[in-house]
């Protein structure tokens, strides 16, 4: 049985957030740039599946499920819904999601304020 690349092993759509994103404080997307992102790890999220699917032989019940999920997966979004600006810890409204600094003067951004909902057909 050949070894499993590490990184197949991680590779998740939507299981849950990376923890290994480094700073987001100061990233900021728009649509069209989180409907490509999503398309690009779906395709190769979808590649690297396709290898355990070719090979079920070699990989336990555990990957050959999580392969048939990414497998199943919409390869693309219908529809990127972006947060409404984020409101600083006083009730402040913020346009300055995603950017260092954000509600700096306002006792900090809401905590739990989503990144971004992905709407597929």
């Amino acid at each position: 049985m050949p070894s499993i690349d590490p990184s197949i092993v991680h590779l998740q759509l939507g299981v849950s957030f990376p923890s290994d994103l480094g700073d987001l404080g100061a990233t900021s997307a728009t649509e069209l740039e989180i409907s490509t992102a999503y398309s690009d790890k779906r395709e190769l999220a979808g590649q690297a599946a396709q290898v355990v699917l070719d090979h079920r032989e070699c990989f336990s019940d555990l990957y050959i499920g999580q392969a048939t999920r990414i497998q199943q997966a919409p390869e693309e979004v219908s529809q990127v819904v972006m947060p409404s600006p984020a409101h600083c810890r006083d009730g402040w409204p913020s346009t300055s999601i995603g950017r260092q600094g954000a509600c700096s003067h306002h006792g900090g951004v809401v905590p739990g304020s989503s990144w971004a909902t992905l709407l597929f057909s």
